[in-house]
């Protein structure tokens, strides 16, 4: 768990000593707005919550991190709240980049053996990570009558 620190304290105080006994994220001297604080305290928290795995744990497809070990995923840097079973669609996707993948072939990979899901389950699925992928969205394309592709 990561804990974001900033310090706020007036003019007239040391600079930096507070900011620098309390280990704090920024320790800047300068007069700030509200807004200022609330983007540098932004900026700060996506310092602190984006990837920090090594690189060969992490797949990477244009917009897209993801990191499978965690079941995390970012686009952008902003975390993408996926359910288990949509993460492992995209990442099955994500390790084929450019690939068209069939729905079978993703009802095989990802549903394994078993009672058979419906047969709109993968197009279903795909809908809500779609709609989950924000301004990546483009990257998953559908190719009619044969299945689904991840593109960079």
């Amino acid at each position: 768990m990561t804990i974001t620190v900033i310090t706020v304290h007036q003019r007239d105080d040391e600079p930096g000593s507070l900011a620098v006994s309390v280990h704090a994220d920024d320790g800047s001297v300068h007069e700030a707005t509200p807004a200022e604080v609330a983007a540098l305290a932004r900026t700060l928290d996506a310092h602190a919550t984006s990837p920090a795995l090594p690189a060969d744990d992490l797949v990477r497809v244009g917009r897209l991190t993801m990191a499978p070990a965690g079941y995390r995923a970012w686009v952008d840097g902003e975390e993408l709240q996926l359910t288990a079973r949509e993460f492992e669609v995209l990442e099955v996707l994500a390790r084929q980049p450019g690939e068209v993948l069939t729905r079978a072939d993703l009802l095989r990979r990802v549903w394994g053996a078993g009672p058979e899901p419906g047969r709109r389950t993968v197009d279903v699925f795909l809908m809500r990570v779609r709609a989950k992928l924000g301004p990546a969205a483009g990257q998953l394309v559908t190719v009619n009558r044969v299945g689904y592709r991840l593109d960079a």
